[in-house]
């Protein structure tokens, strides 16, 4: 007789059971989760200058304010269908077609960091003069840059974190997303629209162009890649330092001290 405390539940994976029950103590597996992402780019290094906005403050503005992404649609397989005798049919594969947009909503702060990065990358056309002012030679690589989108399980992973060592892996990811040739379609100063019965948060809604078709975690090499910039970035770590900043601190209150 088993022992009534233990678990109740199978103690194979469902993805080896036609029943699709996934419950119980023993299981091994879980419904992908979806919200955790990370946004990453690569900018124009023409229009990002130090003495205007820089890259790096720009690219983690972008990081730290996005809060939602809507990627490409689906591509869709062009089809040509074929008569046989009696009205038979066949189908068959002629192509894809895919769409080259994808959309990001960011959370503005105060000074506006998201708006300058946008806008900026904006300004390689002239709205004055409907012409560029600074490009060199009116080519894609002076105003396209590329993003990556790496989306996870919600863990919290990193070396330097105060109760876990371990590092990102390939497990932990969900999906991945590298487009190229990407730049904004709009210069989003409509979100600054304003009411005096009106005290919600601020958001920008902006939209990208990308070149081709994305590179995806199917593809050979992206999940390593993706994998090594999580474990470079420490996306945890400033966070983390303000918990156990704040533990240390609280430890003192029972003294008086700060």
């Amino acid at each position: 007789m088993s022992n009534i405390l233990e678990p109740i539940g199978y103690k194979n994976d469902s993805e080896q059971d036609g029943t699709r029950y996934s419950g119980g103590a023993y299981s091994k597996t879980h419904s992908a989760v979806k919200g955790y992402f990370y946004v990453l780019f690569g900018l124009p290094s023409l229009l990002f200058t130090n003495d205007k906005y820089s890259s790096s403050h720009a690219k983690n503005h972008l990081l730290s304010n996005a809060i939602q992404f809507t990627p490409h649609s689906d591509a869709q397989i062009n089809v040509a269908e074929e008569k046989g005798l009696g009205g038979t049919t066949s189908n068959f594969i002629t192509g894809v077609t895919g769409t080259t947009d994808f959309s990001l909503t960011f959370r503005e702060r105060f000074g506006s960091p998201v708006y300058r990065a946008i806008s900026l990358w904006a300004s390689y056309m002239n709205p004055y003069l409907g012409a560029s002012t600074v490009a060199k030679q009116f080519s894609g690589d002076e105003y396209k840059g590329i993003c990556m989108v790496i989306q996870t399980k919600p863990v919290a992973r990193g070396k330097n974190l105060e109760a876990n060592t371990t590092e990102w892996t390939k497990d932990d990811l969900l999906q991945v997303y590298i487009y190229d040739g990407v730049f904004p379609t709009i210069n989003p100063s409509s979100a600054f629209d304003s009411s005096i019965e009106d005290n919600s948060l601020m958001q920008l809604n902006v939209p990208f162009k990308f070149d081709g078709t994305p590179l995806s975690i199917v593809t050979d090499g992206i999940a390593d890649q993706a994998v090594q910039v999580l474990n470079n970035m420490e996306v945890f770590n400033k966070t983390a330092k303000k918990y156990t900043d704040l533990l240390a601190k609280a430890q003192n209150i029972p003294s008086g001290s700060k």
